[in-house]
């Protein structure tokens, strides 16, 4: 007899659960002639990308009343699905009766193994079975038997074509729409295409076996995906990327080489991007000195891609894209750009750097001396993490002693100007041979807050 493991995360269970049951089993063994195992609820664990994807899906199949849980708050939606359970939600979803069943199916003898009438799935599987759903082996339903996916999306598609002709569904453009027109709509070309069509859905989840037992979310996904009569869900429900924020000033260019994409992307496993093209009064797209296109490139060609403002322009620009993966799965991201006034202070040009001490209140002063005379803190934009670290000697209690060391700079905190002892940069690649910190200064004499942007330029030896 082959015991089936029982799943938790994807971890087995440990070796004395397993020596247990085994005895257990053996001792049974000796009593009955017969014994008979059903695998007690476990949880479906995908290597998912986004599990907020199914979101939608899962609140509209929860307000629908197809998706009841388990009473206790808890929806499962990583576990495993019975065969009596999909049966309940499929007739929930498509508000299935034995009203619409031939008269020669009512006649129909029920399954064998379906008989306690107090069992949440007895009207719903005896329905399904009366309009030719469900089919069992032929004598049973094994309604405590896990469903497959390939089983799951046999029995939607035979729902679809089992359901009342009242039934609608609302189209992706709100309005609504007859269920039975809908799917002959569908297959009209394509006998298979609802079967493809679910596979590819799957498939984005990162389901490879449809032979394989089903989660209850992409039970709910699939459900979801064919009562909203939506064939574009994969396209228009796209996860969101975190957005990426990045300061310049006017008249220069952006390098996308210098943005952060390389974490994003690679937690994503994306193999290419499409960009919407910004409005050219803010700017253009530019790769290897050419115009962008709206086309898909791959993620390599994103260091040779440039933002150029346009001329004179300042303010805030949205680059929106669309990175995929190797499935053909869309995410949305947003590079969000501003695009700052020239700067009210010179830049701090330090040249021949070799990781020595900045005095930068010398270096205010020398850069501006009216400015500086005014100045009562300064807030620093840090360096991305590739490039390197900025370090600070800042004299917290203002004691006057020197006795201050080197620790790494805080983005956006308040540094008094009178307390910054120095700075101090360690470049981490040495691909960068000049790395920009911008900060702003600020004015409190005057009560009015006014605020002073500058940079230090570093160039490196």
């Amino acid at each position: 007899m082959i015991i089936a493991p029982k799943k938790y995360g994807g971890k087995m269970m440990n070796k004395k659960r397993i020596f247990r049951m085994i005895a257990m089993v053996l001792l049974l063994s000796t009593m009955l002639s017969t014994v008979a195992f059903a695998m007690t609820p476990g949880q479906v664990k995908h290597n998912r990308k986004n599990k907020n994807k199914f979101e939608n899906a899962f609140k509209y199949m929860r307000e629908s009343g197809i998706m009841c849980g388990y009473g206790d708050g808890n929806y499962g939606l990583g576990d495993y699905v019975k065969r009596g359970d999909i049966t309940v939600m499929i007739v929930r979803a498509f508000k299935l009766s034995m009203m619409d069943a031939p008269v020669e199916k009512l006649e129909e003898d029920d399954f064998l193994d379906i008989i306690d009438k107090n069992s949440y799935y007895y009207d719903a599987v005896k329905t399904a079975k009366k309009l030719g759903i469900a089919k069992g082996d032929g004598k049973n339903f094994h309604p405590n038997k896990y469903v497959s996916y390939e089983e799951a999306m046999l029995l939607i598609e035979r729902a679809v074509k089992a359901a009342n002709s009242k039934v609608t569904v609302t189209d992706k453009d709100g309005g609504q729409i007859k269920l039975k027109d809908w799917y002959k709509e569908f297959v009209k070309k394509d006998s298979d295409a609802f079967n493809k069509y679910l596979k590819e859905l799957l498939k984005g989840e990162g389901i490879k076996d449809f032979k394989e037992s089903a989660a209850r979310e992409d039970i709910a996904l699939m459900l979801y995906y064919v009562l909203t009569g939506n064939k574009d869900y994969l396209e228009e429900n796209n996860s969101e990327l975190p957005a990426i924020k990045e300061t310049m000033k006017e008249n220069t260019i952006l390098s996308f080489y210098d943005l952060d994409f390389d974490d994003i992307f690679e937690d994503y496993d994306m193999v290419k991007v499409k960009f919407v093209l910004p409005d050219k009064e803010e700017g253009i797209l530019k790769i290897n000195k050419k115009d962008l296109s709206s086309i898909k490139y791959k993620i390599e060609s994103i260091e040779d891609i440039t933002f150029v403002p346009a001329a004179d322009y300042t303010g805030k620009v949205e680059i929106k894209y669309s990175a995929y993966d190797d499935n053909n799965v869309s995410y949305d991201g947003v590079i969000e750009i501003t695009v700052l006034d020239v700067f009210e202070i010179k830049d701090i040009v330090i040249g021949n750097y070799d990781e020595e001490d900045i005095d930068f209140v010398e270096e205010l002063k020398y850069a501006d001396k009216e400015i500086f005379k005014v100045i009562d803190y300064v807030m620093f934009k840090l360096p991305k993490t590739k490039e390197g670290k900025l370090f600070i000697k800042y004299d917290e209690d203002g004691d006057d002693k020197n006795d201050e060391k080197y620790v790494p700079a805080v983005e956006n905190k308040k540094y008094d100007l009178d307390e910054i002892e120095g700075l101090k940069y360690k470049p981490y690649d040495d691909r960068y041979d000049k790395i920009t910190i911008f900060y702003a200064a600020y004015d409190k004499i005057t009560g009015q807050d006014k605020k002073y942007d500058g940079a230090i330029v570093i160039e490196i030896n």
